[in-house]
């Protein structure tokens, strides 16, 4: 099983773009301006954002629970595979599709 490697090279690039967006967003490192929002348009999209999350919530979680029921997952479960591997390996690529 070489999954333990691709977890840690996964996990370390996860946590290298991670803190360039972290640094970006905190400490406004974009000296060239190329994400630059207007404040009145960064409060719309932030509004508009807040106001249709509940109902993509509400379809990624129906979404889930069905893709939760189907046989892959089971035979997922049976393997021994841990709760963290089904949600990343199994079942968010199997989500992706319908949304």
């Amino acid at each position: 099983k070489k999954r333990p490697d691709r977890l840690y090279i996964l996990l370390g690039l996860t946590l290298i773009i991670g803190g360039w967006v972290y640094a970006g967003l905190v400490f406004d490192a974009d000296p060239f301006r190329i994400i630059h929002i207007d404040p009145n348009q960064l409060n719309i999209f932030v509004a508009v954002v807040f106001a249709s999350s509940p109902g993509v919530f509400r379809i990624v979680r129906g979404l889930v629970m069905d893709i939760k029921t189907r046989d892959y997952v089971a035979a997922a479960q049976t393997r021994g595979e841990s709760p963290w591997y089904i949600m990343l390996w199994e079942i968010l690529p199997n989500a992706r599709g319908p949304l």
